[in-house]
């Protein structure tokens, strides 16, 4: 039976009739009026939060989440192919490049002649020169003579300290070509801010601007490849034997240096070096045996 229609047969069988039927009618009224209450006090609060939990949750990413996440993704270097390890390698891809004298420079030596075409497979590089910080957490010590600044690049290493580093991270000292070929960053100038050492203020600490002491790290302008510090700060042990006439012999593909000598390449020109001993093809006549230590010289690893 329907609601109305039971309403109806109490109201035919009722004495008072209509004024009954009233009676009902406001007490469902009432019902309803109290139910209305009932939901504004405890339903509207839920509904409120269901519309308006959403918008503060994403305001609360917005605030912290989004910003966090983007600062992961840039320390993690993603931009630089270093699978996660915070930005420490760059990828380097592979290719070819003229190594040794650039067409316009002037200034070349012996040892940099003749310029010749080298091809690299792709491998990987320290963003920046190895810290004091960094040597210091690996190593246990820091044998750095400009000591109490953690971002500087380590130096006052030998050539076996810095394959031994480089190997505790699981990589390797770069060969000689690698280490070229990542300075250019696909130029073919004097220098990879352009052919006139005027540049060199943008992108090293070298002797017109070094103070006579080294730099933290990656304050200067980086190349195309994302690295710091390629020219000037510290120089850096390479991989290689030093040979002077090595590039009239030079294999084209992946070349290793020679197979023995009696010193050890360092690259890149250091805090007190001249323009001239920053050049992307200079080679400083080998930075002397692998023993040898200086304040000049640091570290940069690589691996494949």
């Amino acid at each position: 039976m329907e609601p109305f229609d039971a309403l109806s047969k109490i109201n035919d069988n009722h004495p008072k009739g209509e004024t009954y039927t009233m009676e009902v009618g406001k007490m469902f009224c009432d019902i309803e009026k109290k139910f209305f209450l009932a939901f504004m006090i405890l339903g509207m609060p839920l509904l409120l939060s269901l519309a308006c939990g959403p918008a503060d949750k994403e305001n609360g990413s917005n605030d912290g989440g989004t910003d966090a996440g983007s600062d992961a993704a840039s320390d993690s270097g993603t931009d630089g192919g270093d699978g996660g390890q915070d930005g420490f390698w760059v990828h380097i891809p592979g290719g070819s490049f003229q190594m040794g004298c650039s067409p316009a420079d002037n200034a070349c030596q012996d040892d940099e002649k003749p310029a010749h075409a080298v091809n690299l497979p792709s491998f990987y590089m320290t963003r920046t020169e190895i810290t004091q910080q960094k040597y210091q957490e690996v190593i246990g010590t820091n044998p750095s003579l400009f000591p109490n600044c953690p971002e500087c690049p380590v130096e006052n290493v030998t050539w076996d300290d810095a394959k031994a580093f480089c190997e505790a991270l699981g990589g390797r000292l770069p060969t000689e070509a690698e280490w070229e070929f990542a300075a250019r960053g696909g130029t073919t100038t004097a220098y990879y801010c352009g052919d006139d050492p005027a540049c060199l203020d943008n992108v090293a600490w070298y002797d017109p601007n070094g103070e006579m002491k080294t730099h933290p790290v990656a304050q200067k302008q980086p190349n195309a490849y994302g690295l710091f510090d390629m020219l000037g700060n510290d120089e850096e042990w390479v991989q290689d034997w030093y040979a002077k006439d090595y590039y009239g012999s030079s294999p084209g593909d992946d070349p290793q240096g020679p197979s023995t000598g009696d010193t050890r390449m360092v690259r890149g020109g250091a805090w007190g070096y001249p323009a001239d001993a920053l050049r992307a093809s200079y080679r400083s006549g080998g930075g002397g045996p692998q023993t040898t230590t200086s304040n000049y010289t640091g570290i940069r690893c690589a691996r494949d």
